[in-house]
């Protein structure tokens, strides 16, 4: 009887087993509908790459562009869903648009490399339908990005020799003021520094953060600060600790808070819960990652690899949980080319095929994926 009972068992147990396999969610080869190539014709460099995409009142914004390359000005293109054409917004007097955000509420796109005097750096707002340029961060060579946090406005930006990769506003943007950097008690001495860069702004558990990278006749720096009292005080060297692959013409192409944790997309996938300890995490097949979106409170991701010369796997992978591991294949499909970011709007998957390495064919092509997610 009590063998008979374990038999029952075993075959109970590896039934349930394989009705939970079969009921897991298998990822699914898609085929996607290109839009078009919005982004200019003259040349297929790096420089038609959407960089970053974003929907706002209800079209989709596109950004390119090439900041060593010289490409500007650059035209904003916008698609818009309901009459399916893509339109010009306008331009901007910059090399290169290679992010978008939200500041009180409006459309921004931060100046990357202005075609202007670098006394001040720029950015750039979608107001009335037209790009109202803002030119008021003092030094400010680049502005790679921007945030909006506790009634302040933070730039990441590259300056030249003396001064701060960080800046702040107090009045809406109307003026900033350079932020100093301390570590070990004193502020930065960056006079003798040939570059003086952050490019991003980590804003994680209602905390400012920022990564500084510079370098010296001493050597070279990439370090952690956290903004504590009008200044970036020094937290650690992530010098041998945080990796990166060229994905975008910044270090990081996508970070999100998630579920109590940060993720962070340098072409590797860095997971942290704490801003101290960094835990990357491996896709499979060596997948490059590029981008984050959180829809309905699930993370996904987008990530490509080479499967063969001339042939690329693009995958969507989603994230219901926040744990580390947990990312699992939504979608997939082969293309000639890699991607470097993607959207969603209203079922729909918008992904932008480019490369910050090589002139495919097919940079700035707009690939749509119908695939509605709950």
């Amino acid at each position: 009887m009590k063998r008979l009972f374990v038999i029952c068992l075993a075959i109970i147990t590896v039934a349930s087993s394989l009705l939970l396999t079969s009921c897991m969610k298998k990822p699914v080869e898609v085929t996607p509908v290109s839009l078009g190539t919005p982004t200019e014709s003259v040349r297929f460099g790096i420089n038609r790459s959407p960089w970053d995409m974003m929907f706002y009142e209800g079209k989709l914004y596109i950004g390119n562009g090439d900041f060593d390359d010289n490409a500007g000005p650059i035209n904003i293109w916008c698609y818009d869903p309901k009459t399916e054409k893509w339109e010009n917004s306008g331009s901007v007097r910059d090399e290169s648009v290679s992010r978008f955000t939200l500041i009180d509420g409006k459309l921004v796109a931060t100046g990357t490399d202005p075609m202007d005097g670098w006394e001040l750096g720029n950015y750039y707002v979608l107001e009335n339908g037209e790009w109202k340029t803002v030119r008021t961060i003092p030094g400010a060579v680049h502005n790679f990005d921007m945030a909006e946090h506790n009634g302040k406005i933070f730039c990441s930006i590259g300056v030249e020799p003396g001064g701060y990769p960080a800046a702040v506003s107090t009045d809406g943007g109307a003026t900033f003021t350079q932020v100093p950097f301390y570590k070990d008690g004193k502020a930065l001495d960056t006079s003798k520094n040939t570059s003086i860069r952050t490019y991003n702004m980590f804003l994680f558990k209602d905390q400012i953060y920022t990564s500084y990278v510079g370098s010296d006749p001493d050597g070279s720096y990439y370090e952690l600060y956290k903004y504590e009292n009008d200044k970036f005080v020094f937290q650690k060297s992530l010098s041998g600790e945080m990796g990166h692959i060229a994905t975008n013409q910044t270090l990081y192409s996508a970070d999100v808070e998630f579920k109590n944790k940060y993720f962070i997309a340098t072409g590797y996938m860095f997971i942290t819960s704490d801003m101290d300890d960094f835990r990357y995490i491996k896709y499979p097949n060596a997948d490059i990652v590029y981008d984050f979106k959180i829809i309905n409170d699930k993370l996904y991701s987008l990530t490509s690899f080479e499967v063969e010369k001339g042939k690329h796997k693009i995958c969507v992978w989603e994230n219901s949980s926040g744990k580390d591991t947990a990312f699992k294949q939504l979608f997939y499909f082969y293309y000639d080319a890699p991607c470097v970011s993607f959207e969603y709007e209203n079922g729909d998957f918008y992904i932008g095929i480019g490369s910050a390495k090589a002139s495919y064919l097919k940079n700035g092509e707009i690939l749509k994926v119908h695939h509605p997610v709950k």
